[in-house]
């Protein structure tokens, strides 16, 4: 288990009392995400927030070339943004809208879908997280069992990537393989906007497209280069097929975030 060490900013009774605050609040918590597919890979992570709105952006700590223990080369992307920003998710929880924007290979794509209503069972477990005293919570999300640890001390319903709805923070969050992981590292709650405002507004919500759309545009990519592969093969050899499960081939938008 990681240990952590959070670095934290509050405004003065700001964190203890925000469902009663009048006005606006805003936040920015800095988390470190890690994911196996299938080589471990570690993105810095921020989470923006207001009343109303959260904004998760990732961006990897990867650049340029790297091995790993198969032997296997990655080469990995010089542009990790979209629209000019990280690849992000935005959750407008007023509208019931949630908008992602991922970068596909050398596409940019503005993804939209309903905002997501996460059932929680509250464990009866408990644990310190640096200063905090955190519960644990489990939820169900397309088809795989995320576990989260949340402070009811800092009372905000906002947690990393799509993970929200507790009675506070989420500081820890994995799914149940440890196949992704969250752990927050730096807290920062008060009144200013922490950029979330003009965030949001970088954004260009007429290019948004459906699930739907984005799945047929990579299967279409992916049935293009099959045709490719497969004409550059010897006369005689097997059409090239990807496997629906390939790991390293791109994914549907469920397994893209």
């Amino acid at each position: 288990m990681k240990k952590i060490g959070l670095v934290i900013f509050m405004g003065l009774f700001l964190s203890f009392n925000i469902t009663a605050q009048k006005g606006k609040f805003y936040g920015k918590i800095k988390y470190e995400q890690t994911q196996r597919n299938p080589s471990l890979i570690t993105f810095e992570a921020i989470l923006f927030f207001d009343n109303n709105n959260s904004y998760y952006e990732w961006f990897s700590r990867n650049n340029g070339v790297e091995k790993i223990n198969d032997g296997t080369t990655i080469y990995h992307s010089n542009s990790e943004k979209v629209f000019g920003l990280p690849n992000f998710i935005l959750n407008r929880y007023m509208n019931k809208e949630l908008f992602i924007g991922l970068i596909d290979g050398d596409e940019e794509y503005l993804i939209k879908e309903d905002s997501t209503f996460l059932k929680w069972a509250l464990i009866n477990e408990t644990k310190k997280i640096d200063q905090f005293l955190c519960q644990k919570a489990i939820t169900n999300f397309r088809g795989k069992n995320y576990i989260a640890w949340f402070t009811s001390e800092i009372p905000i319903p906002y947690g990393p990537h799509k993970l929200h709805g507790l009675g506070g923070l989420i500081l820890e969050a994995y799914e149940e393989n440890y196949l992704i992981y969250f752990l927050a590292k730096e807290i920062n709650v008060g009144s200013s906007t922490y950029d979330i405002d003009n965030k949001i507004k970088a954004i260009d919500f007429t290019k948004s497209i459906t699930a739907e759309d984005y799945d047929n545009k990579v299967n279409k990519r992916i049935e293009n280069l099959e045709k490719v592969l497969s004409s550059r093969s010897p006369k005689g050899s097997n059409p090239i097929k990807f496997k629906d499960n390939c790991e390293d081939c791109s994914k549907k938008i469920e397994n893209k975030q």
